[in-house]
């Protein structure tokens, strides 16, 4: 059954992290799900700022709203305090306080887990409440407080098989792992490894980023520390003049440290770990702690290079694809991409037919240098322009087949219905069933605005691609194909007269002209 009615709960927005990347990936999945949370900083979350956000009185209180950590005392309350009336489906993402909603009678409530409360449960790793005056007591009242809504989560879904061991141990219930998303950004990889070690990290004590400090310390290497907390004063006063403590960065600035480290450290006992898998997509080694999370994607000799190397590089299809292409050649419809993709998946199944081949023919070893993060940027816009063509010539068979066959098919709704549950839930088609609504006659979709003025500010890094491609001898076939329809498609005179010309000389198959009307064949003589 296809919930009516969805809400996401976050227990709080007043930074961001991996838990906040969960809420995010959460309301892709359910565009029109209403987003409900304790506390919320506007100024951190730009991509929440044209959606309404539903927050607790917790929200009222000047500066506190930014602070989350001083609301300790009222989070239980303000938690239950938000309105879930009529919601059918209730998604919370619960580190501590979010499972505890008060759920609504006929609502079904699914807990992402990403730790039973850590400072509860296992004080002895994160100390920030048994240090505290009055600590233990907390401690045993919210281990009580946790423990009595647990009857409200109908489904718990953990962040790893760790995570899951210990919501059994201290839930008693079971739970099913889906690895939160890690977002994978190979920019900045363009420069050589240099001589330092690098971690990333909130400063805070359970993250131990101390014993990597104590670790560079003893061994006199380079060390640079990523992040801010209420540690970074402690952990600079330890710091050699090795280590260097940089406080926060961007994105960016991550890319080009996971690049050049010569390893990454992650000391902590972690419940999933990040910044382990986006080190070892930039193919940097990690020295982790074998204890958590981090045991499930940091495991020697099988990780830390990229999956999609150790993949064999010949392709299966169940038919679909060669289906298309025959249907494209009955209606007269010109679909060179998927051809080209179906062909590439054809011509990969020859695995020592090729490796002979490469043999014979080596690629010349003359160097074209090429800066990886420029052109790994271009690859991605010309893989979007090469991707509009795609779905153009896709369409344009639809099109076709509904005109040819009566199938009266409603474009926009299909790439809307595509965009909800089919393999392909690109959020590219909700661009695509814009443009079909807005103009159902549409003859083909890159003469619609936003994809014609996408493919004007892509066209000219498009063609560098494919021959930079050409160049280094990597074979592109699906975009040099999409490129070909886009040069072909915009073109008012193609080179299809020497065809014809061709076509009448061999075959007597006759021409028309472009300066006089009827049907005309020619006597070709051949030149001696």
């Amino acid at each position: 059954m296809v919930p009516q009615k969805v809400a996401i709960v976050a227990e709080w927005l007043t930074s961001q992290g991996g838990a906040e990347k969960v809420v995010e990936t959460l309301l892709e999945i359910y565009p029109k799900a209403d987003l409900f949370t304790t506390v919320y900083n506007k100024k951190l979350f730009t991509r929440f700022k044209n959606r309404y956000v539903r927050t607790s009185f917790l929200q009222k209180i000047p500066y506190l709203n930014r602070k989350h950590q001083l609301l300790l005392p009222l989070l239980s309350t303000a938690i239950r305090s938000l309105n879930l009336k009529g919601y059918d489906l209730i998604i919370s993402s619960s580190s501590a306080f979010g499972k505890g909603i008060k759920k609504p009678a006929g609502a079904v409530h699914v807990c992402y887990c990403h730790t039973p409360m850590r400072y509860v449960w296992q004080p002895d790793i994160d100390k920030r409440l048994v240090n505290l005056p009055l600590g233990k007591y907390i401690i045993r009242r919210l281990k009580i407080w946790d423990l009595r809504t647990n009857p409200q989560v109908d489904y718990f879904i953990s962040n790893s098989n760790y995570t899951g061991e210990r919501i059994t141990t201290y839930y008693h219930r079971k739970s099913t792992v889906i690895y939160p998303p890690v977002e994978i950004k190979p920019e900045g990889q363009k420069t050589s490894r240099k001589n330092f070690y690098f971690t990333i990290s909130r400063l805070i004590p359970y993250k131990k980023i101390d014993l990597a400090i104590k670790a560079a310390n003893e061994l006199r290497v380079p060390l640079i520390v990523a992040g801010s907390g209420p540690e970074e004063k402690r952990l600079k006063k330890m710091a050699s003049d090795k280590i260097k403590i940089i406080g926060k960065i961007t994105d960016r600035e991550k890319a080009r440290y996971y690049a050049q480290a010569k390893a990454v450290i992650f000391p902590g006992e972690e419940d999933f770990g990040i910044v382990p898998i986006e080190a070892m997509a930039a193919g940097t080694p990690v020295i982790a702690y074998e204890k958590g999370g981090a045991g499930e994607s940091v495991i020697d000799g099988e990780t830390g290079q990229p999956l999609v190397d150790r993949i064999l590089d010949s392709a299966g299809q169940k038919g679909t694809g060669k289906w298309t292409s025959q249907n494209a050649f009955d209606l007269g419809i010109p679909i060179p991409t998927i051809n080209a993709a179906v062909e590439a998946r054809n011509l990969s199944v020859f695995k020592r037919e090729r490796e002979k081949a490469s043999a014979a023919f080596p690629v010349s070893s003359s160097s074209h240098p090429v800066d990886r993060m420029v052109l790994t940027e271009e690859v991605a816009d010309a893989l979007y322009a090469s991707k509009i063509c795609s779905y153009a010539q896709g369409l344009a068979l639809l099109r076709a087949a509904s005109s040819e066959y009566h199938y009266h098919l409603n474009l926009a709704e299909i790439a809307r219905i595509w965009r909800g549950g089919c393999i392909i839930r690109a959020r590219f088609l909700d661009d695509v069933s814009r443009a079909y609504r807005e103009n159902p006659e549409l003859l083909n979709l890159i003469l619609a605005p936003f994809f014609r003025e996408a493919l004007h500010q892509r066209q000219e890094v498009w063609r560098h691609v494919v021959e930079t491609a050409i160049r280094l001898a990597v074979p592109v076939p699906a975009m040099s194909a999409s490129l070909a329809y886009f040069d072909s498609w915009r073109s008012s005179r193609l080179p299809a007269n020497l065809i014809q010309a061709q076509r009448d000389y061999f075959g007597a198959h006759t021409y028309r002209r472009i300066d006089r009307e009827g049907i005309f064949h020619t006597e070709w003589k051949e030149k001696m």
